[in-house]
């Protein structure tokens, strides 16, 4: 089975010829994955176990993310006969959309797109 290699140094300690598979490399940063919360909960996603889902994370590391995005104000809980939903703030449909922009004009690649139109601007009721 040929697997591509890439060349990485893991640590001073060890050669230049170590390798490690793509996959490692492959990985979201922490700013991916709150904008891929934001988009979930953007697009109308509203339960934690769909959002968990939808932004591919575990129901333990959903919780820490929401918990933040909830701080700053990015997004909005509210609990209803015992069950919690989440919507976008107006501050965290600025900042996703601000986001997708910057994806976009930096030419980062992503599975969505800044004219999205899954994306819903929060209603003010």
């Amino acid at each position: 089975m040929n697997e591509t290699k890439y060349l990485t140094q893991n640590s001073p300690n060890e050669s230049c010829s170590t390798f490690r598979p793509k996959s490692q490399f492959d990985r979201r940063s922490k700013v991916e994955v709150y904008c891929d919360v934001l988009y979930a909960v953007g697009s109308g996603i509203e339960k934690p176990t769909h959002i968990m889902y939808k932004s591919n994370l575990s129901y333990n590391v959903l919780g820490e993310y929401i918990e933040k995005l909830a701080k700053k104000g990015l997004i909005v809980s509210e609990e209803s006969k015992g069950k919690k939903r989440y919507h976008l703030s107006d501050k965290g449909f600025g900042v996703l959309k601000q986001f997708l922009i910057l994806r976009e004009e930096l030419d980062l690649g992503s599975d969505y797109d800044a004219d999205d139109e899954d994306i819903k601007q929060p209603s003010h009721e």
